[in-house]
């Protein structure tokens, strides 16, 4: 069987020289949260992410995810840029701030949203 990915909003920082060269404590640095460690070496510019799989790695031009349940994730840009999109901001309420408006549980396509979302087919 084949399945689609729910357009869900999730957070993303890349992680650039910046990260590694900006003040301390850096806004840029997305913080550890439960079940999720996140140690920035700045001596061989790489992140460190606990994850329930283990220990993943970011390096400079990575992008590091929080998901829908608040766990952090490393992600390489070209998967990055292939399945995610910026959302609008502030979010608009036809599509949610995903960028794309909904099918209708009838199967239906809603009209573009305000923004000149896309629709999710």
């Amino acid at each position: 069987m084949k399945y689609k990915k729910k357009p869900v909003v999730i957070e993303a920082v890349q992680v650039t020289d910046s990260t590694f060269d900006g003040p301390h404590p850096n806004p840029e640095h997305v913080k550890s949260v439960e079940g999720s460690n996140v140690v920035y070496n700045p001596v061989n510019r790489k992140v460190y992410i606990q994850t329930l799989e283990g220990v993943m790695i970011a390096e400079i031009g990575d992008w590091i995810i929080t998901g829908v349940q608040g766990e952090r994730y490393p992600c390489k840009p070209d998967i990055f840029e292939a399945t995610h999109k910026k959302v609008t901001e502030p979010a608009c309420e036809e599509c949610g701030g995903s960028g794309y408006a909904i099918r209708c549980d009838c199967g239906a396509l809603p009209s573009l949203c305000s923004h000149g979302c896309e629709v999710d087919e």
